[in-house]
């Protein structure tokens, strides 16, 4: 990048009040309006010496040490999507490590195979993924926040604190995934026609997440805490609840689930009448 671009971005970045919000918290300058934070940025920016400038993709990153700040700003729409401290970055343990070169923001993923290319190890923010296969593959260690996964095969995936922060997948293939493996801070995701046969969430605390139209056979959900959540038109077959808290879930429109009231916590949980056979198995009774 040249100096004549570096001074055209400065004067057309842009960014929404939503942005600003999220600008603001993540390099402590809540205390500033949207026309000082505005400023603030063009200074990051101006400041940022040539060299710290990276364009990778469709972004422009600016690492600036004089305001110990990273901007990612689109190169088309030239949208700050991102702004990050980077004492806040270069701090962190190896592992976790999410420096420049490591940050992926608003990336398309389609028709990768990444059980043969691994997915490398990064922070994914806005990204998505589609038609992927992951299967078998490792993506332990790795962040995704705010992404979403479509028509993706993760069957057997390694999930070993793995993040997913507000995560969406949609049609995907997730046989024998261990979920609680993932790293559980701020794990926040949802499922909509997804097959997840034989996967397991044991003892995570999953509070409203939202099942729909998904295959669970002989998911393990023991000692779980799915109060509130929302499973819909789902199959249940042979799924696993012990010691499982399922008060005020709605299973209204699922099926095939067998749940013993006595081990299971389910206050206020609703039940079609066609599905109270499920609540009864364990007493070997026939119901006519």
């Amino acid at each position: 990048m040249n100096e004549t671009s570096r001074i055209s971005i400065a004067d057309k970045f842009k960014n929404t009040p939503l942005g600003f919000l999220r600008i603001k918290k993540n390099l402590d300058i809540s205390h500033l309006s949207d026309i000082e934070t505005e400023t603030y940025l063009r200074q990051i920016i101006l400041s940022t010496p040539l060299e710290k400038i990276e364009t990778k993709g469709k972004n422009h990153y600016f690492k600036c040490y004089k305001y110990n700040a990273v901007l990612t700003i689109n190169s088309q729409t030239l949208t700050v999507i991102t702004a990050k401290k980077i004492d806040g970055i270069r701090f962190q343990s190896c592992k976790q490590m999410t420096n420049i070169e490591k940050i992926n923001v608003e990336n398309v993923f389609s028709h990768e195979d990444f059980s043969k290319s691994p997915l490398g190890k990064s922070e994914y923010e806005y990204c998505k993924f589609i038609n992927c296969n992951f299967a078998e593959s490792d993506i332990a260690e790795i962040k995704f926040l705010e992404c979403e996964f479509e028509y993706c095969n993760l069957s057997m995936a390694k999930l070993t604190n793995t993040v997913f922060r507000d995560v969406h997948f949609n049609n995907c293939k997730m046989l024998g995934l261990q979920f609680e493996k993932c790293n559980e801070f701020l794990l926040s995701i949802s499922f909509c026609k997804c097959v997840l046969n034989y996967s397991s969430f044991y003892q995570l605390k999953l509070g409203k997440i939202p099942f729909i139209e998904c295959k669970l056979a002989e998911v393990d959900f023991s000692e779980c805490d799915l109060s509130n959540s929302t499973f819909a038109n789902c199959d249940f077959e042979r799924a696993i609840f012990e010691k499982t808290n399922i008060e005020k879930v709605d299973f209204r429109s699922s099926y095939n689930y067998a749940i013993n009231p006595e081990t299971n916590k389910i206050k206020k949980a609703k039940f079609s009448l066609s599905g109270l056979i499920g609540l009864l198995s364990k007493y070997d009774i026939e119901i006519y």
